[in-house]
Parts: C-alpha cells; sequence; structure tokens
C-alpha cells in the first residue's frame, strides 16, 4: 500500500508515483511520511528531500532519490474510504528543487560568503540574511 508522491515547482512536475517513503524537511524539523500517515499541511525548510521506493511504470522499485528541496509546502492525504491500492497522497510544493549532483557547492559557498559579510542595517534585513544563509548552508550539506 504505497503513497503516491507528487513533487512540483512553478515550472514543472518533477516526480510524481508510487513511494514508500518520504523523509523531507519542515521549517521547524524533519518528518517522515509512511502509509497511511494522518492528513496534515506543514511548511517546507530547506534541505534534503528522501525518497524510497519510488516505482516506475512496471512497478518496478527504483530505489533511493534525493534532492535538494527550497521551501514551500507539504500536505498529506489519506487515502478515500474504500481505497485499498493507497497508502495516501504527498503532495510538495516548493519554490526550487534539485538533485543534488546539480549543486554547484563552490558557487554556493562563495554565495554564503557574501551573505554572512553583509552588515544588515535593519530587523527585515537581519531576517532576510539569516534565512539565507539557512538556505545555503542546507544547500551545501545536501550536495555532500
Amino acid at each position: 500500500m504505497p503513497l503516491t508522491l507528487s513533487l512540483v515547482t512553478p515550472e514543472k512536475t518533477l516526480l510524481t508515483g508510487a513511494v514508500d517513503e518520504v523523509k523531507l524537511p519542515l521549517a521547524d524539523g524533519m518528518a517522515g511520511i509512511l502509509p497511511g500517515r494522518a492528513p496534515m499541511v506543514a511548511r517546507l525548510g530547506y534541505g534534503r528531500l528522501t525518497v524510497r521506493g519510488l516505482k516506475d511504470a512496471s512497478n518496478v522499485d527504483g530505489g533511493e532519490q534525493t534532492w535538494f528541496v527550497a521551501g514551500g509546502f507539504v500536505q498529506v492525504s489519506p487515502s478515500k474510504p474504500g481505497d485499498e491500492v493507497s497508502g495516501g497522497t504527498v503532495s510538495v510544493l516548493t519554490n526550487r528543487a534539485m538533485p543534488p549532483s546539480e549543486i554547484d557547492v563552490v558557487a554556493a559557498k562563495a554565495e554564503l560568503s557574501e551573505v554572512s559579510s553583509r552588515v544588515p542595517s535593519t530587523p527585515e534585513a537581519r531576517t532576510l540574511q539569516s534565512r539565507d544563509q539557512d538556505r545555503l548552508r542546507a544547500m551545501i550539506a545536501s550536495a555532500a
């Protein structure tokens, strides 16, 4: 009884299919989602989304895939009554998602250095600086 996963950015749907497990970063920590999970809606944080047991069209297990996600939302919906095939639906809507292999670590480290050297002049600028630092640190960690 697998989960149905959709990973969507504003540009396109990156991934859709049946999976056994999803681990993702929330704004306040990590979450693991298995079939039968109670419904939830949560804000995504920055970090690594891990998908285990992605099935292809012939229902062959594709192993594990990872993606770096940069904010957004996740919604977990239960299976519909009488649906004995689905363990629920996970919809991940994110501003940005990429495989770790596509992360340019050198550029991310250079951007982190530049962001960290800024001297914020307002509380809003300090909040933006902190958010950018969190995003870049998570991006670098996801590439490792």
